[in-house]
């Protein structure tokens, strides 16, 4: 079951005391992009150009790309490689902090989010190639492209949690994931709508606390999509590049363990404490309910056998 409303409220706890390193890092993401964009936006403003908005996938980032109408193409391709590169490395060190955001439930530095930027090759190529296959669906119908897009969107979760695995089969994980819960996912994207048009009225300023929420959220979703395709044999361990015979080599690091909340931990302790009285109370049972032992003597022939051998 797709549990969206259960993902954000978890991605709240996790982010409860913990948003200053998030708020830096989106800052540093937004203000990146927002330089990127400036001189395309300053000719948008000039020659009233045609503005075409790209989504990057639900789950993802999104980011508008402008056209001018009298730029040449190789200014527009070299532009848009440019954003894709750029994009693509902010993007996988985002989500790196993101996961393990979700994973520890200790205070993280801002060079955590620096390390990410280490995969930076994964974010620019699993981009790379999602954006060219999502603009050749496209070119079908828009609805086609945007139903891909989604099927991507676990792309970089999946590099940035399991960069060996490499970005075509990150992306082939991404869709068998994602298999009967694309509508689930799209819907999760529309509830985060009214919090995005409430940030205009804010000039963007809101997002600095919306993005983490936004993100992590997905991130709590990335990782029960992983977990069920796992459960139901869609794919393996050896498909993440782990080893089902060596189970220490499949164990995160000590200091990321995955979050549970409080509720489920209580439950968990709940159900423990009742399933060691029941057992106990069986125990108990099962002892004052045994018969007693009756000790019988030896057969007569043994006996015999016995006094002869003295």
């Amino acid at each position: 079951m797709f549990d969206r409303i259960a993902y954000k409220k978890l991605a709240k706890e996790q982010l409860k005391g913990r948003y200053k390193t998030m708020i830096f890092a989106t800052l540093v993401y937004l203000g990146i992009v927002a330089i990127v964009n400036a001189p395309n936006s300053i000719r948008f403003l000039k020659n009233y150009n045609l503005a075409l908005n790209f989504q990057d996938g639900f789950g993802g980032f999104s980011r508008s790309v402008t056209f001018a109408e009298n730029s040449s193409p190789v200014f527009n391709a070299f532009f848009y490689l440019a954003l894709i590169f750029i994009n693509g490395t902010l993007s996988i060190a985002y989500t790196s902090l993101c996961i393990k955001y979700s994973l520890t439930k200790e205070n993280l530095n801002f060079q955590t989010f620096l390390d990410g930027f280490t995969k930076w090759h994964l974010g620019v190529l699993g981009k790379l190639w999602t954006t060219i296959w999502t603009f050749l669906w496209a070119l079908l119908f828009y609805i086609p492209g945007i139903v891909k897009s989604i099927a991507y969107s676990q792309t970089l979760f999946l590099l940035a949690e399991y960069p060996k695995i490499g970005v075509r089969k990150a992306t082939q994980i991404s869709k068998t994931i994602t298999n009967g819960y694309k509508g689930d996912l799209f819907i999760m994207r529309l509830s985060f709508i009214g919090w995005d048009i409430l940030s205009l009225f804010t000039f963007g300023i809101l997002q600095l606390w919306i993005m983490p929420y936004r993100e992590i959220s997905f991130t709590n979703a990335y990782h029960k999509l992983l977990e069920r395709a796992i459960r139901t044999g869609s794919i393996t361990l050896e498909d993440l590049g782990l080893s089902s015979q060596n189970p220490e080599e499949n164990k995160k690091d000590d200091d990321f363990v995955f979050w549970t909340s409080s509720k489920t931990q209580n439950q968990s302790e709940t159900m423990q404490n009742d399933f060691e009285q029941t057992t106990h109370s069986a125990s108990e049972k099962e002892e004052n309910s045994s018969p007693d032992v009756i000790i019988l003597p030896p057969p007569e022939s043994e006996q015999n056998q016995n006094s002869t051998g003295e």
